[in-house]
C-alpha cells in the first residue's frame, strides 16, 4: 500500500511540475541528490528518501557525468517512485551538480544529500514539523556515521550542538551551532534560500562550509533538531572527498574555505562569533590535521605551514588561546615555526593523548605537563602550555545511589581532569533545587567502591581517591520540583564547578518514599545530569487484586478521576489501552477491567503502565508503595502480576524528544507469558552461580537452558522441585577435552526451552531488580549478573582483574612500570598468539619442542582469560595484568604471531621472534594499511615494530619477498628471516597425526564411518569495520547441505578469528567448531575441506585430503583486497560458485581430489617446498639452542 501511495504521490507532483511549470509548490521538499560514481551506493540513498513519513517530497538526482551505473541505478528507483527525477549533465563536481539540482527543483522548501549517505525515515517529517511551527528561515539536523554496518557517534562537537532542540533561536544567541557546516543538514525555505543568492562555489572542496556560515548569520532564526537522522557513509574506499585529509588540495581547498567563512562571518556576524568560529577551528577542525603531519608530502606540509600561519594571524583576542586545547597550541606553534621533527617527536611521545598528562593549578590557569616540555619551552611561548577550560572540566558522575525515608546515600566520582586527586584542595557538595537555586551543603567523605572508577582511569594518578560518598537527608526535600547536585572543586586557587551526572556504570535506587508522604525518583535527563524528582503523588493505588481474567484497582486520588487506561510499553504512540471507567466508593475509587489479551507468541514479559484520567482528559499516572500488599508478590504464580516500576521509561514524542511520563515507583501490570520469574541469584563453590526461579501460571516447566557466548554454547543444569526452578550455571565446562576451564569472556544470552523445544523466556522478577546488578568474582573470573531490556536475565563474565589493573589509565600506568625492566633470570620465554586468544600456531609447536629437549626455559602463555587451553606446562598471565606487563619486560624470548602491542619496546637482553600465522597471500603490510586509511602515525608504529624484531619466521621462498612488506619501504632489513617452513604445520605430517585424528574425532562426537566436511571460510574485508571483527556471511545453507549429503557426513563449521569475535552459530546438527582451540586438530579430523581465500587452503594441501574451493562472491571479494600471488595458481581443486555444484564435488571427493594430485603436488613443491615436519626444530636450532636453551 505505501509503494502505491508513493505512485500516485509521485503521478501527482509529475503533473503538478507540468501544469506550473515556474511557481514553487507549496509544502514540496525538493531534495538534490548529486551522483557521481556512486553506483554501489545510491540505491540505498534513494530507498531512504523513498520511504519518507514527510511523502510530499520530489528528489532530484543529478548525474554528475557518473562513469559508473550510477544513472541506471537512480533510473530503477525512479521507475519504482515517480517523486525521483533525474537531471544528466557532464562532469563539473559536486558544487556544479547541487547547483543544477537547485535550478530545476520546485519546492518551498530545499535539502542536499549526497548520494552515497542515507537518512532515517523521520529526517525531513522531523525538519518539516518544526519549520512549520515556528516559521524558521531553515532547519539544521544532527547526523552520525556509518562504516560498513556500524554507526559511530560524530564528533563531541556535533553531539553537543544537539544536544537539546532548539527552535527559533540566531548565531549570537547559539554560536555553537556553526560546527556543523555540512550541506546536507540543513533543510532551507527556497524564498530565504533565493534571496540569499546562494550558489555553491564550483572547483572547490569544502564548498559547504561558507555558505552554511552565511546562512547562519544571514537567518533571522533557524531550528536545530536533535534527533539523529542523518547517515554520513565513511566509504571503505577512503574515496570521499572529505576523507582525504593531508592532501596537499585538501588542505589548500581548506584554507580557501575556512578564510572565505570567516570573511563571511565578518560582514554578516558579530566579531564575538567570528573568533568563535575561529575558535572552533582550532580546536575541531584542525584535530584532522595536527596528528596526521607525518603524512604530508613536502608540498602539503609547505599549504598546511601557510594556513597555519593565517589562522594564527586571525586571532585578535589573545584571551582565545585561552579556549585552545593546549596540545594543539603545542602542535600549532610548532607548525608555525616549522619544527616539524620536533612536532614528530612530540606525537611519538604520546602528547597528543589527551589524559596521558597533568597539570599543576595556578590560580585560575592549569599549566600541563607535556612530553619534550623542557626542549619545547626553547620553542613555544608559555601560553601554549596552559590547558583550556575543556581540557580542566570538573567531573562529576553518580555510581552507587541507595536511600531510605531518613536520608538517600550516593557514591560519586568527581575530579578535576588533570589535576590529580591530591592536588585537590575541596571538593564541596549542594543540593540545588532547581527552580529557586536554593542551595543546601551536603556531608560527604572519601570512600572506596569496587569498580567506580571504570571509564576514568588516568595516566597520571590513581584515581580511587576521586571516589566520594554523599548524604542527602530527607527533610532538604522541603517541596515538590526538582533536585540536583552541584559539585565545587579547587586546587590552588583554580575553581570548577559541575553538576553530577550519569554514565554506563551509574546505578540508581528505586523509588523512594518520604516520611512528608513524598516521593523522590532520581532521573537521568537528555544530557546525561542526574536530578532527584520530588512530587506529592496525585493518584495512589490502596488495592489491588487479580482474579481469572480480571483486574481490580482501588486507589486515592486528589483529583476527579472519570476512568483509567494501560499504556504498553514499547509502544511508540503510548495509546491507551483496556479504557475503563471508575466508581467511587468511600472516597476511593474503584476500577474493575479485563486483562489484556496479548497478540504474540514470543516469550517475554509485556509490561502495562497505568494512566488515570480527569474528565477533561488530563492524564496522571498512578502510584504504589513498596509496602502495598499484592504488589511485587515473590510467590505469585499468576501470569499477570501487579508490580512497581524499577526503572524510569523514556518514550520520545513525535520528533523524538525524551520524555519521562512513568517514573520509578508508578504502577504496573506485568504479563509474563512463557515466562519463569527469576527471584534470586547467589553463587557457592559447589554450584557456582544459582538462579532462583518461580513458576509462572501457564508456562510449561524448562526441559533444557543454555548459556551462549560468541559461538560457544553450554548446557546448564536445571533442579525442579514442587516449589522452585533452580537453574544452575557452572561457570566452567570441558569444552572439547576432559579438562575442565572457566567460561570464557563476554556477555552471555542465557536461554530456556520447554519439552516441546519452544522458548522461555528468564524474567527478572520486579522485587529482585533493585539488587541488581551484582558482581560475583572467583579466582578464575568475575561475575556480573543484570537486568537486561526487557526483564531477561544477563550475564557478563570477565577475567579476574583487579581494580588498579582495568581501565585505560591503569593499563597505562603499568606501562609505565615495564619500561623499567629487562630481561631476568630465571630465564623465559612469552608466547602470545594474536590477541590472548588462543595458545595454538608456531608457538605451540616451539613450546611443545622446548618441553621435548628438557629446556630450563619457564614457559609463559598471555591469553586473555582462563579459559583459553594451554598446553602443559605453561604459566598463564591474563593480558592487561601485572604480570603480563612483568613478563613481557622480563622475558628472554618474546614469540607473537601479530605485531607485538603497540607500547611494548623490546627490553634489554631480549630476543622478539615473530611468526605470523599464516601463508602470505592477500594484500598486507604497509600497501594495506594504507588502502585501509590508516593514519602516518600508525604505519609508523608498525614499521618501528618491525624494526625491533629479531628474527622473522618465512614458510618459503616465495614467501620472503612479501614478508619484507611489514617494514619501512626503501629501508634495509635489519632482522634475520629464517626461510625454514612452519613449524605449526610440523603437526600435520608427524607420526602422531593419525593417533591425534581419532582422539579428535572422538571429542567432537563424530561417528565412526562418517566422512567430515571441514567448512571453514575466511572473514569478508567488505563487511568488516574495524580490521579486527566481522560477522560471518552465509553463502551456504548449511542445514540444507547436511539434507543433500545425508547421513554419511558430518559437517565442522570454523569460522575466522575475525568471525569469533562478533560470534557464530550453526543449527543442530552442524558442529560448530569456530572455538575451537587449534585448527590443526580439526585439519586432521576432518576428510573434506571446503575452504576459500584463507590461507588454510596452503596448510590442508599438506594432507592430501579433497580441497574444495567455495568462492560465490569471488568477483566483489578481490575487488576489495588483492593477492600477492594469483588465487588460481594457489587453489589445487575446483572453484565452485553454486551449492549445487559442491554437493556434486564433495559427494565425489575423492575422485575430484584424484583429479588435481597434479597441480597439488605442483603447488606444494612451488610454494611450501620447505614442509617436512621438522621446521620447529630448525627454528629451536637456529634461536634457542645457540644461546645454551635447547
Amino acid at each position: 500500500m505505501r509503494n502505491v501511495g508513493r505512485w500516485i504521490a509521485g503521478l501527482n507532483l509529475r503533473v503538478r511540475l507540468l501544469r506550473d511549470s515556474q511557481e514553487l509548490i507549496p509544502g514540496l521538499l525538493s531534495i538534490v541528490v548529486p551522483a557521481y560514481g556512486v553506483e554501489r551506493y545510491i540505491g540505498e540513498c534513494l530507498r531512504s528518501l523513498s520511504v519518507q513519513n514527510y511523502r510530499n517530497i520530489e528528489v532530484i538526482v543529478v548525474d554528475d557525468g557518473s562513469p559508473d551505473r550510477s544513472y541506471e541505478v537512480a533510473q530503477h528507483w525512479s521507475r519504482r517512485d515517480p517523486r525521483i527525477r533525474i537531471i544528466r549533465k557532464e562532469n563539473g563536481g559536486l558544487s556544479s551538480a547541487r547547483n543544477v539540482g537547485v535550478e530545476h527543483s520546485r519546492g518551498e522548501y530545499i535539502a542536499f544529500l549526497d548520494s552515497d549517505d542515507f537518512v532515517d525515515r523521520h529526517a525531513y517529517q522531523d525538519a518539516m514539523s518544526i519549520l512549520r511551527e515556528t516559521g524558521s528561515s531553515f532547519a539544521v539536523m544532527p547526523y552520525r556515521r556509518e562504516l560498513k554496518g556500524s554507526y559511530p557517534q560524530a564528533a563531541p562537537w556535533i553531539r553537543a550542538a544537539h544536544d537539546v532542540e532548539r527552535k527559533a533561536t540566531t548565531l549570537e544567541t547559539f554560536p555553537n551551532v556553526m560546527v556543523n557546516a555540512v550541506a546536507w543538514s540543513k533543510v532551507y525555505r527556497r524564498e530565504f534560500w533565493d534571496a540569499c543568492e546562494f550558489t555553491f562555489p564550483e572547483g572547490l572542496l569544502y564548498e559547504d562550509q561558507a555558505l552554511s556560515m552565511e546562512a547562519y548569520a544571514r537567518a533571522d532564526r533557524f531550528d536545530v533538531l536533535s534527533r539523529v537522522s542523518i547517515n554520513w557513509r565513511m566509504r571503505d574506499d577512503q574515496s570521499s572527498i572529505t576523507q582525504q585529509v593531508t592532501s596537499s588540495r585538501n588542505i589548500h581547498h581548506h584554507h580557501i574555505a575556512v578564510r572565505d567563512s570567516l570573511n563571511v562571518l565578518q560582514k554578516y556576524s558579530s566579531p564575538d562569533v567570528r573568533q568563535e568560529r575561529l575558535r572552533q577551528i582550532l580546536n575541531n577542525n584542525l584535530g584532522e590535521f595536527l596528528p596526521n603531519i607525518r603524512q604530508m608530502d613536502d608540498e602539503a606540509w609547505a599549504q598546511f605551514v601557510d594556513f597555519i600561519r593565517y589562522l594564527v594571524s586571525e586571532v585578535s583576542e589573545t584571551s582565545l588561546w585561552q579556549e585552545v586545547d593546549a596540545r594543539k597550541k603545542i602542535l600549532i606553534g610548532l607548525v608555525d615555526s616549522e619544527h616539524r621533527e620536533l612536532a614528530l617527536q612530540f606525537l611519538e611521545e604520546h602528547g597528543w593523548q589527551a589524559d596521558h598528562f597533568s597539570g599543576s593549578a595556578v590560580g585560575s590557569r592549569v599549566v600541563g605537563e607535556f612530553p619534550l616540555k623542557d626542549r619545547l619551552q626553547t620553542e613555544l611561548e608559555s601560553f601554549a602550555f596552559e590547558l583550556s577550560s575543556g581540557e580542566t572540566p570538573l567531573r562529576a558522575v553518580a555510581r552507587q545511589l541507595t536511600g531510605s525515608k531518613e536520608e538517600i546515600q550516593l557514591s560519586i566520582v568527581a575530579y578535576i581532569d588533570r589535576i590529580r586527586p591530591e592536588d585537590i584542595d575541596s571538593m564541596r557538595f549542594e543540593l540545588v533545587e532547581a527552580e529557586t537555586g536554593s542551595t543546601r551543603e551536603l556531608a560527604s567523605h572519601k570512600s572506596g567502591l569496587p569498580g567506580a572508577v571504570l571509564g576514568h582511569t588516568r595516566r597520571y594518578a590513581d584515581m580511587q581517591e576521586a571516589i566520594y560518598r554523599i548524604t542527602v537527608p530527607s527533610d532538604a526535600f522541603d517541596r515538590d520540583g526538582e533536585y540536583e547536585i552541584r559539585v565545587t572543586g579547587t586546587s590552588n586557587g583554580l575553581r570548577r564547578a559541575a553538576i553530577v551526572t550519569t554514565d554506563w556504570k551509574s546505578t540508581r535506587s528505586t523509588a523512594i518514599e518520604l516520611d512528608s508522604g513524598r516521593v523522590v525518583v532520581s532521573v537521568r535527563r537528555p544530557d546525561k545530569s542526574v536530578c532527584f524528582r520530588v512530587t506529592t503523588p496525585s493518584v495512589v493505588a490502596k488495592q489491588l487484586g487479580i482474579a481469572g481474567d480480571k483486574g481490580t484497582l482501588t486507589f486515592d486520588s486528589v483529583k476527579p478521576i472519570s476512568h483509567v487506561a494501560l499504556v504498553r510499553d514499547g509502544d511508540r504512540f503510548s495509546l491507551n489501552r483496556s479504557i475503563t471507567g471508575v466508581e467511587r466508593v468511600n472516597g476511593e475509587f474503584t476500577a474493575r477491567f479485563s486483562l489484556p489479551r496479548s497478540l504474540y507468541s514470543d516469550p517475554g514479559r509485556m509490561t502495562f503502565d497505568l494512566r488515570a484520567f480527569e474528565p477533561d482528559g488530563t492524564s496522571h499516572t498512578i502510584y504504589v508503595s513498596a509496602e502495598l500488599p499484592g504488589v511485587n508478590l515473590v510467590d505469585a504464580s499468576t501470569r499477570f502480576v501487579w508490580s512497581r516500576r524499577v526503572r524510569t521509561r523514556n518514550t520520545e514524542d513525535i520528533r523524538g524528544r525524551s520524555i519521562q511520563e512513568f517514573t520509578s515507583g508508578c504502577l504496573t501490570l506485568v504479563d509474563r507469558r512463557n515466562c519463569v520469574s527469576v527471584t534470586d541469584v547467589r553463587y557457592d563453590d559447589a554450584n557456582g552461580l544459582i538462579v532462583e526461579c518461580q513458576r509462572v501460571e501457564g508456562t510449561p516447566d524448562p526441559a533444557r537452558a543454555l548459556a551462549q557466548v560468541g559461538s560457544s554454547m553450554f548446557d546448564l543444569p536445571i533442579v525442579l522441585t514442587a516449589e522452585s526452578i533452580s537453574i544452575r550455571i557452572p561457570l566452567e565446562a570441558s569444552a572439547w577435552r576432559d579438562i575442565r576451564r572457566p567460561y570464557p569472556s563476554g556477555s552471555y544470552t542465557l536461554q530456556l526451552e520447554s519439552f516441546d523445544s519452544s522458548p522461555l523466556s528468564l524474567d527478572v522478577h520486579d522485587a529482585l531488580a533493585p539488587r541488581l546488578p551484582r558482581t560475583f568474582e572467583t579466582e578464575k573470573l568475575r561475575v556480573n549478573v543484570t537486568r537486561e531490556t526487557g526483564a531477561s536475565l544477563g550475564m557478563q563474565i570477565e577475567p579476574p582483574l583487579s581494580d588498579d589493573e582495568i581501565g585505560g589509565g591503569n593499563r597505562w600506568r603499568m606501562k609505565d612500570w615495564f619500561y623499567s625492566l629487562s630481561a631476568t633470570k630465571p630465564k623465559s620465554v612469552l608466547f602470545r598468539n594474536l590477541y590472548g586468544e588462543a595458545a595454538n600456531d608456531s608457538a605451540l609447536a616451539v613450546h611443545k619442542e622446548l618441553q621435548r629437549r628438557k629446556s630450563s626455559l619457564e614457559l609463559i602463555w598471555a591469553v586473555k582469560d582462563y579459559s583459553v587451553d594451554v598446553p602443559e606446562g605453561a604459566r598463564v598471565v591474563l593480558e592487561d595484568s601485572h604480570s603480563y606487563y612483568e613478563s613481557f619486560g622480563t622475558a628472554n624470548y618474546v614469540m607473537v604471531n601479530v605485531h607485538q602491542p603497540d607500547w611494548y619496546v623490546k627490553r634489554d637482553g631480549q630476543v622478539l621472534i615473530q611468526t605470523f600465522h599464516g601463508y602470505p597471500f592477500k594484500f598486507n603490510g604497509y600497501k594495506w594499511w594504507q588502502k585501509l586509511g590508516f593514519t602516518a602515525e600508525r604505519q609508523e608504529s608498525f614499521f618501528k615494530r618491525a624494526a625491533e624484531w629479531d628474527y622473522l619466521i618465512s614458510p618459503a621462498r616465495y614467501a620472503t619477498p612479501i614478508l619484507k612488506e611489514f617494514y619501512r619501504p626503501g629501508s634495509s632489513v635489519q632482522s634475520e628471516i629464517l626461510e625454514i617452513g612452519y613449524p605449526r604445520n610440523d603437526a600435520l605430517l608427524s607420526p602422531e597425526a593419525d593417533r591425534v585424528r581419532e582422539q579428535v574425532r572422538k571429542n567432537l562426537g563424530i561417528p565412526e564411518g562418517r566422512k567430515a566436511v571441514l567448512y571453514a571460510p575466511t572473514f569478508r574485508d567488505y563487511v568488516s569495520a574495524d580490521d579486527m571483527s566481522a560477522a560471518m556471511l552465509e553463502f551456504l545453507d548449511l542445514s540444507k547441505l547436511m539434507r543433500s549429503l545425508g547421513d554419511d557426513y558430518v559437517i565442522l563449521l570454523r569460522g575466522h578469528p575475525f568471525n569469533a569475535r562478533q560470534g557464530t552459530s550453526a543449527d543442530s546438527g552442524i558442529i560448530n567448531v569456530t572455538d575451537y582451540p587449534d585448527i590443526n586438530d580439526l585439519i586432521l579430523a576432518s576428510d573434506i575441506g571446503i575452504l576459500d581465500y584463507s590461507s588454510l587452503r596452503f596448510d590442508y594441501a599438506l594432507t592430501g585430503k579433497p580441497s574444495l574451493y567455495y568462492v560465490p562472491d569471488y568477483e566483489q571479494y578481490f575487488r576489495g583486497r588483492e593477492s600477492f600471488v594469483p588465487f588460481d595458481e594457489t587453489s589445487p581443486g575446483p572453484l565452485l560458485y553454486n551449492a549445487a555444484d559442491l554437493v556434486d564435488a564433495i559427494k565425489n571427493a575423492d575422485a575430484v581430489a584424484r583429479s588435481f594430485d597434479g597441480e597439488r603436488s605442483t603447488f606444494i613443491s612451488r610454494f611450501m617446498e620447505l614442509e617436512d615436519g621438522h621446521a620447529t626444530e630448525r627454528l629451536v636450532d637456529l634461536i634457542f639452542a645457540p644461546r645454551g636453551d635447547a
